[in-house]
């Protein structure tokens, strides 16, 4: 199990998360989701299961993502 080194943020089982990503309080990461490196997953989100957020990616208060949903940044 991922030791949950994010104040009062919820993590599930299997979840793989990148170096330099920002967590805020009050969110929650379901299982089996990847989080790339260098998001920023602000308070209240809600990551369900089996999602990936490819690099680099911000996720906004009050989002819901549910299964099976990629979030990334296109080239600009």
């Amino acid at each position: 199990k991922l030791s949950n080194s994010y104040e009062n943020v919820s993590i599930g089982e299997n979840v793989k998360i990148g170096k330099n990503v920002k967590i805020y309080p009050h969110s929650y990461i379901g299982d089996n989701t990847t989080i790339d490196e260098d998001t920023v997953v602000y308070s209240g989100v809600k990551i369900y299961h089996d999602c990936v957020v490819a690099v680099p990616c911000s996720v906004d208060k009050c989002l819901a993502m549910v299964h099976h949903v990629t979030c990334h940044t296109h080239p600009q």
